[in-house]
């Protein structure tokens, strides 16, 4: 019976707490404790932002809180015991809620004896900062949070920019450099026909990044070794197909040009059929006896009777009227 009591006040008392951090916005009420939605660093400046007024005091036994100004303290303690306590002010007025900016100034050693966790009370006014923090006065406590050390998230970024640096460079050298299976680099096209002259400067930077990466130093950039996948890489179908366009734009121009100069050839000779100045070649000499069949024979030779074995009388041919 005794234990079924005490065990039904620990969850009251568990309910109380639940509610009493809703008297707080920031940090945030709704998540579990030390979430890192919540956490704050070291050196910053953090604003603080509670819910609790005149008529909305969720305290852990239920007592009013603030007083008849409508004034409440804050504070801070550390979140497992009451080893570090800090009032960052005696007095804030809380009719309407309220709000605190807290420049964030505890000590390396403060954040480390306290395993970092902390959490924000409000409770009644006292009479300044250095009042003693009383544990037995009611309270509205917020969610337990973390404050990371100003030196610790430096530390980590820089490790984080390292890290992200050191991924860029390896991606970068690792597009420009293909690694064969016996251990020798080869240079990868990558989207453009390497020339004879740009041999010396790709074989400079493969060096470089081999260098930079932990990659074999040979420098020797030959016939593209196949990848393990097979097949053409990227840089050599982007080669063979630029060697297409450019045959086929050297045949388009050498087609045109000769279409061009055979338009101007018929255009030519259709212009001198009209003007009459067709050339035709020299008629043959009439003395070319060899042209119109003549014998040959002596110019002085005397007049040969043709042999006629009919011996036909001569016909007078039909006068001809003009």
């Amino acid at each position: 019976m005794r234990s079924t009591i005490f065990q039904s006040l620990l969850a009251i008392g568990s309910l109380r707490s639940v509610v009493a951090q809703y008297a707080f916005s920031v940090p945030e009420p709704a998540v579990a404790d030390f979430n890192s939605i919540n956490d704050v660093v070291q050196g910053t400046v953090v604003n603080i932002v509670w819910l609790a007024n005149s008529t909305y005091q969720p305290t852990l036994t239920g007592q009013q809180l603030l007083d008849s100004n409508g004034d409440i303290s804050v504070w801070i303690t550390s979140y497992n015991n009451n080893d570090y306590t800090h009032c960052l002010t005696p007095s804030a007025n809380s009719e309407s809620g309220g709000s605190w900016a807290w420049n964030i100034t505890l000590s390396d050693d403060d954040i480390d004896a306290n395993g970092g966790k902390f959490v924000y009370r409000l409770k009644p006014t006292v009479a300044s900062q250095n009042s003693p923090f009383n544990i037995t006065e009611d309270e509205c406590p917020s969610r337990g949070f973390i404050i990371r050390k100003a030196a610790d998230v430096a530390a980590s970024s820089s490790a984080s920019v390292a890290a992200a640096a050191s991924a860029a460079r390896k991606s970068a050298s690792t597009a420009v450099i293909t690694v064969t299976k016996s251990g020798q680099a080869a240079a990868s096209a990558t989207g453009s026909a390497a020339s004879t002259g740009a041999s010396t400067g790709a074989s400079t930077g493969a060096a470089t990044g081999a260098a930079k990466t932990g990659f074999p130093t040979n420098t020797s950039i030959g016939t593209p070794s196949p990848s393990n996948g097979g097949g053409l890489s990227g840089g050599a179908k982007a080669g063979i197909a630029i060697g297409v366009i450019a045959l086929v734009g050297i045949a388009a121009i050498a087609a045109f040009f000769l279409w061009r100069r055979q338009r101007n050839n018929a255009a030519g000779t259709k212009a001198a059929e009209l003007s009459g100045t067709t050339q035709y070649a020299p008629a043959p000499a009439m003395n070319d006896k060899h042209v119109y069949g003549y014998m040959d024979h002596p110019h002085n030779a005397a007049p040969v009777e043709l042999a006629d074995s009919q011996h036909q009388a001569p016909v007078e041919l039909p006068a001809y009227n003009k």
